[in-house]
C-alpha cells in the first residue's frame, strides 16, 4: 500500500470515528428534561410546583451564570442544598452534555 494511500485510509478511518462518537453522545436537552425538567422546569426557571417547593434555583439567576462548568459540574455530581446528588445517576458524558444544554438556555433567555 502506498504511503498516499495509507494516509487517506488513517483520515477516513480517523472521520468514522469521531463522527461515530458524535452520534453517541449524550444529547444534553433529553438528558434535561429526564432528570432536571420536574424542579427546573423546561425553560430552566424553576416555576415548578417541585422547583418552588425545593426552592430550586432558576437556572437562568445570575447566581447560576457565574458558575464555572466546574462548578457547576460540581454542584450536579455532588448536590447542594435541595438540589439532589446526580453522581449515580449520570455519567460525566451526560453531566457535560446537561451543562451545554443550560449554557444554551442562558444564552437564549438574555
Amino acid at each position: 500500500m502506498s504511503t498516499l494511500a495509507r494516509y487517506t485510509l488513517f483520515i477516513v478511518l480517523t472521520l468514522v470515528g469521531v463522527c461515530a462518537g458524535a452520534q453517541n453522545a449524550p444529547d444534553g436537552q433529553a438528558v434535561f428534561k429526564k432528570k432536571c425538567v420536574m424542579c427546573h422546569g423546561v425553560d430552566g426557571k424553576a416555576n415548578t410546583d417541585m422547583g418552588r417547593q425545593l426552592n430550586a434555583l432558576s437556572l437562568l439567576s445570575d447566581d447560576v451564570r457565574k458558575l464555572s462548568p466546574d462548578e457547576m459540574k460540581q454542584v450536579i455530581t455532588d448536590g447542594k442544598d435541595s438540589m439532589p446528588s446526580f453522581a449515580d445517576q449520570l455519567s460525566p458524558e451526560e453531566i457535560a452534555a446537561v451543562i451545554g444544554y443550560v449554557r444554551t438556555l442562558q444564552k437564549t433567555s438574555h
